[in-house]
């Protein structure tokens, strides 16, 4: 009878030595897979069946980064020149060179043009001109706000600063809605006023309020609760160009270069001479960046930068995309369900399942990246979208969050208080057919997982 039982099962998957309580309503739209690494599994529901999965693609897209650009992987930004210099005047451009890096901060740039500090320049006769050529398309999505102000339209271009975020900060003091922003030369009307019948902070502010641009000039109105307190928000004001020489400027200005000419756009002159050639943070630091705090913009990035540095680049977007694809079906990670968009999982058409995500994990832990990799991942209660999720495991978990409006998933590494180590990918579709309290059952789901396998 004891053979018999454990045969039985075998076949029928019905005695796992994981249990977990699912309710009948989510099993259709659920899927699990959960093994021990190199070994057998121990659980799974609907491992095959292909889901969205949001932001657990960039798992696949890490891997992809890590073989196809190598962890030491740079982006260079350049600053060159053509004419000459005399008596502290630049008579000719002053060329800003993008090379595709998706970590440019304004520090970037105040750094870049301190070299035309060193070399004495106080005067250009020319023109600042801003190349941002290198990717010459862009990706496809099938999921984007109808918001144009919303940041997720922001696309990356081969020179990209902050990610082009217009950062306003709003508080309330005095009964008055005060507001600041990192816009230079730009001007804010605030037209906000104060909702007495809203007694807390709204969780979405953006809801609350109404933005429009005209010209220069970009006005802000509607009301929101009194219990504001330095509230952060970002948009999408302007235009890469813009946004950029909105940026040139406010450093030209700082450090006192009068600039005879004007801040435009266009291509880089072959017989310019290089002044100075800035060096982003190597590609598993700005992996862990992507990763922690799931940031589309760098997945998408990498697309573009395998298009344009290991292909012929006559399209961009359309060479890294079917590069990603090459890369996935020959690991065996595409199923004929997914089209690939943007490699970032902001997408409709990005369809993973269960067995792929953790067929990609083990794969991951037999690799050469595996430290790379895993070092990538959020750690609960530690950093990033798990900084305040299941910390009672923080020294077991390194795993990646996904969430679209009907969408959660949480995928990666757990090591037993015994030392053994596992791979699990829990995938939850179709939420929005469920009541408000999903992300709470999906994570008490979760929770008796991770006690479960801490204790194997």
């Amino acid at each position: 009878m004891r053979l018999m039982f454990f045969s039985l099962c075998f076949l029928y998957s019905f005695c796992y030595s994981v249990v977990l309580d699912i309710p009948n309503k989510f099993k259709p739209y659920t899927s699990v897979l959960i093994k021990q690494v190199n070994k057998n599994i121990i659980y799974k529901l609907n491992e095959d069946e292909p889901r969205l999965i949001a932001s657990n693609v960039k798992l696949f897209t890490t891997y992809f980064a890590l073989n196809e650009l190598h962890p030491d992987f740079h982006w260079y930004t350049k600053l060159l020149y053509s004419g000459f210099i005399k008596n502290y005047v630049l008579y000719g451009n002053l060329y800003l060179v993008g090379g595709g890096d998706p970590t440019l901060s304004t520090s970037s740039i105040y750094y870049i043009f301190s070299k035309l500090k060193n070399l004495g320049i106080k005067k250009i006769v020319g023109q600042i001109i801003l190349d941002s050529s290198l990717f010459n398309s862009i990706p496809r999505y099938s999921f984007l706000d109808t918001n144009p102000y919303d940041t997720d339209t922001i696309l990356p271009t081969g020179l990209m600063i902050n990610g082009e975020n217009v950062n306003v900060k709003l508080t309330v003091e005095d009964k008055v809605v005060k507001l600041d922003s990192d816009l230079y030369r730009f001007s804010i009307v605030n037209n906000l006023k104060i909702d007495k019948k809203e007694l807390t902070c709204a969780a979405s502010l953006y809801d609350k309020i109404k933005v429009d641009k005209i010209s220069d000039k970009i006005i802000l109105s509607g009301s929101i609760s009194s219990s504001c307190k330095n509230k952060k928000l970002a948009y999408r004001f302007l235009s890469n160009f813009a946004y950029n020489r909105m940026i040139v400027h406010q450093i030209i200005d700082h450090f006192c270069i009068d600039l005879d000419g004007d801040v435009v756009g266009g291509l880089l002159d072959k017989r310019a001479k290089l002044i100075f050639e800035y060096q982003s943070p190597n590609l598993e630091q700005v992996l862990m960046d992507m990763n922690k705090f799931s940031k589309n913009l760098i997945a998408e990035t990498i697309i573009l930068t395998v298009g344009a540095i290991k292909t012929t680049n006559n399209n961009t977007y359309q060479q890294g995309i079917t590069s990603y694809k090459e890369f996935l079906k020959k690991n065996g990670f595409l199923n004929k369900a997914s089209k690939m968009e943007n490699g970032a999982g902001l997408s409709r058409f990005e369809y993973f399942s269960a067995s792929e995500v953790v067929s990609l994990l083990e794969r991951v832990s037999n690799s050469k990246y595996k430290s790379e990799f895993i070092a990538t991942l959020p750690i609960p209660g530690m950093d990033g979208t798990l900084k305040n999720s299941f910390m009672a495991y923080q020294d077991n978990v390194h795993a990646k969050t996904g969430r679209l409006n009907d969408t959660y998933a949480l995928s990666g590494y757990f090591v037993s208080r015994s030392g053994v180590s596992y791979v699990f990918s829990v995938i939850f579709n179709n939420t929005d057919d469920f009541n408000s309290d999903l992300y709470a059952q999906s994570n008490s789901i979760i929770t008796s997982l991770f006690k479960q396998l801490y204790n194997r």
